[in-house]
């Protein structure tokens, strides 16, 4: 396994190199450095006192399936349902939040199937699509990106794995029921009556017989010459979408001699290939939609072509309509009935990298990495609508709103200050280029202080938006990351230097007066009165007493589990933007002792996080703006933990390595009757069952006696029920 998901992350970092433009190449975070097998021990929405309540810029755009006037359409972690009845102006039915990434999609009557990368094979009923509820799924093994379904059987292309074989006669309980192991990383599987066509990466074009499917083998192959991602078969053509060498068209009439009998080089990667009548459509990465007349498969011709600035990397076409995967824009309809002229009809605006957000009013601002900045429209925080936005020339890293300027940290492109005035159409007023690369910015009065990186903090005077300059700056160190300023103090998150602290009365002298060296990589603060709430990358929360900057002082933590990035606190609370681990709640009012109160799973890559009332808005990466309400509100759910013989504070759960510790506050002496359950409702074990004393009780369960999953506690104090789910993650 580990051979393996090391050649699957060289695979990863030479996409990188190939596509720098479409991934940052000087990610101050590398999110690749951990591959997302964590996505095999969590479930998106997987909470505790908190609730989902809606969801924008749903992330990248990777798949599209269309059946009859619906498209089901794989959004970040989502699979998004539309109705297509009016072309021009589709409608949201609805969405489900699946177990991480959603790569690929295939519907057969009322189910879709997902290939959820490490998430493997999930299938979802789609029969209402305001209600998509899983009903099975299946652990591939690796990494599941495309699936074809043909009778009772799911064909998955599953990475480092090969071609999975699963049967699906009963969709509640899949089961593999044969494999073939190829010699490459399969990316995608077409199956024509007896024979899976496999995109096979660096080993070409599979052809395996299925005829018997507890027994597939390998009958013929065909080396490409770059990397094979996806094929498209029609009679006794497969056309191929071959990475750098573009479309490639074999003639598998012999699947024991497989020959080449034309190719076009589309120009820049081709991702993804479908074919009707005599052209062939193909996603080309940064040079869109290809249109190649393939009547004479010995001479293909461009005929036309269709690129509005993303990245296309798939293409579904129906009727005289492209619906085309954009991991930049989202989904986008382009009418190919003149394959000379397309033009697009409809784009569903999903958005890039979501980084930061900054809400005030009834706006959420966000940092759209290579989108730049997106105005939502958040009054109804359940129906979110995009209003407006603005394409900065860097790469959107962090956004302060002040009045009706928008100041956002645009990496390499510095300060860009936005008018949002008009937020339905945003100007670009002024701009400042640091030397460095900008990822935050915190703005009080004239002043602009921006986290730059390597070049430390920069201070510019914004005083006239049109023309603002930069007064001051110190070199930190580090790489700043994440700033904040109160009175005269301005704190910055300087990566591996920790925190450090930097006198800004006189803005065109800063001077340092104080550091802290937190032990991770510090990539955020946030400051209340004497206190430094630090998000520390994999050393979690750190909380520093700052009342004395000559000798600063930890004097709390909490393990935040995955990678903190993010920190905002009210009151005595602090919410953790937890890359994997999503949103963490945590109880500060001892920040002796912080104890986690709540949580909930995002799904991708928390990042940004900014709090009004009782409202968390959290920028997730590749699975866009999450809106979650906490504390929880009532959904008429059972789970009677406020009850008249548990305190107010009525329970805590601390999540550790090895156990999970569960804290009752007992208000008086009492029996205590608790049982785990698994989510099928079966007993697993008698965790208390006797007389327990006023005060806290201590319940612990040992991780290392089950599986990765949900569980349930159930039981009863003195007769009143209680109940309550856990999270068992490894």
């Amino acid at each position: 396994m580990k051979i393996k998901v090391l050649f699957l992350t060289v695979i990863i970092l030479f996409g990188i190199i190939l596509f720098s433009n479409n991934i940052d190449m000087d990610l101050h975070i590398n999110e690749w450095d951990v591959i997302k097998e964590i996505n095999d021990t969590k479930a998106t929405g997987d909470s505790l006192n908190c609730t989902l309540i809606g969801r924008s810029l749903f992330g990248e755009c990777n798949d599209a399936f269309i059946k009859d006037t619906i498209v089901y359409s794989c959004h970040g972690v989502s699979l998004l349902v539309f109705n297509i009845k009016d072309i021009a102006n589709p409608i949201l039915l609805g969405f489900y939040d699946a177990n991480g990434i959603v790569y690929g999609v295939y519907v057969v009557d009322t189910f879709a199937y997902i290939a959820n990368g490490y998430g493997g094979l999930r299938i979802i009923n789609v029969s209402n699509p305001d209600n998509m509820v899983e009903i099975g799924f299946y652990n591939t093994g690796n990494f599941a990106r495309r699936v074809c379904v043909v009778d009772t059987f799911a064909y998955v292309a599953d990475g480092n794995t090969g071609l999975r074989i699963i049967n699906i006669s009963d969709p509640t309980n899949p089961g593999e029921i044969g494999f073939y192991d190829t010699s490459g990383w399969t990316y995608n599987v077409y199956v024509v009556d007896t024979f899976a066509y496999v995109a096979d990466g660096d080993g070409g074009l599979r052809i395996i017989n299925i005829s018997n499917p507890t027994n597939p083998g390998e009958i013929g192959f065909f080396d490409t010459g770059d990397w094979t991602i996806d094929v498209y078969v029609v009679d006794t053509f497969a056309y191929i979408a071959d990475g750098n060498t573009g479309l490639r068209i074999i003639n598998i009439s012999n699947p024991d001699s497989l020959i080449e009998i034309g190719f076009y080089d589309t120009g820049n990667y081709a991702y993804g290939v479908y074919v009707i009548d005599t052209f062939a459509y193909v996603a080309d990465g940064y040079d869109g939609l290809r249109i190649i007349n393939v009547s004479n498969p010995a001479g293909p011709v461009e005929t036309g072509f269709f690129n509005n600035g993303g990245t296309t990397e798939d293409v579904f076409v129906v009727d005289s309509f492209a619906y085309i995967a954009d991991t930049d824009y989202g989904l986008r309809i382009v009418n190919v009935s003149n394959p000379v002229n397309p033009g697009e009809i409809y784009l569903y605006y999903t958005g890039n990298w979501v980084r930061s957000v900054y809400v005030i009013d009834t706006f959420a601002y966000i940092a759209n990495s290579a989108n730049g900045l997106r105005i939502i429209n958040v009054s109804d925080p359940a129906i979110p609508i995009e209003t407006g936005f603005y394409d900065t020339s860097g790469r959107s890293y962090g956004v302060s709103v002040i009045d009706t300027f928008a100041y956002v940290a645009d990496y390499t492109a510095g300060l860009r200050i936005i008018n949002v005035s008009n937020p339905a159409i945003p100007i670009e007023t002024g701009f400042y280029n640091t030397d460095g690369r900008s990822y935050d910015v915190y703005v009080i009065d004239t002043f602009a202080y921006v986290a730059d990186g390597d070049s430390g903090l920069v201070i510019v005077n914004v005083s006239d938006p049109a023309n603002p300059g930069e007064i001051g700056f110190y070199d930190t160190g580090g790489s700043a990351y994440g700033v904040y300023v109160i009175d005269t103090f301005a704190y910055v998150a300087d990566g591996d230097n920790g925190l450090v602290i930097i006198n800004v009365s006189d803005p065109a002298n800063p001077g340092e007066i104080g550091f802290y060296d937190t032990g991770g990589s510090t990539e955020d603060v946030y400051v209340i009165d004497t206190i430094a709430y630090i998000a520390d990358y994999s050393a979690g929360l750190r909380i520093i007493n700052v009342s004395n900057p000559d000798s600063l002082v930890e004097i709390g933590f909490y393990d935040t589990g995955s990678y903190a990035l993010g920190v905002y606190v009210i009151d005595t609370v602090a919410y953790i933007a937890d890359g994997y681990g999503g949103l963490r709640v945590i109880n500060v009012s001892n920040p002796v002792i912080p104890i986690e109160i709540g949580f909930y799973d995002t799904g991708d890559w928390a990042e940004g996080v900014y709090v009004v009332d009782s409202f968390v808005y959290i920028a997730d990466g590749g699975a866009g703006l999450y809106i979650i309400k906490y504390p929880m509100e009532s959904t008429g759910i059972e789970e009677s933990r406020h009850t008249s013989n548990i305190s107010m504070n009525n329970y805590y759960i601390k999540y550790n390595s090895n156990t999970i510790d569960i804290y009752f506050g007992l208000k008086s002496s009492g029996e205590l009757d608790l049982k785990l359950y698994d989510k099928l409702g079966r007993e697993l074990k008698q965790l208390s069952n006797g007389i327990k004393s006023s005060g806290y009780t201590k319940i612990s369960i040992d991780k290392n006696d089950y599986s990765i999953g949900e569980y349930f506690v159930k039981g009863k104090m003195n007769n009143t029920d209680i109940s309550f789910k856990i999270l068992i993650i490894k």
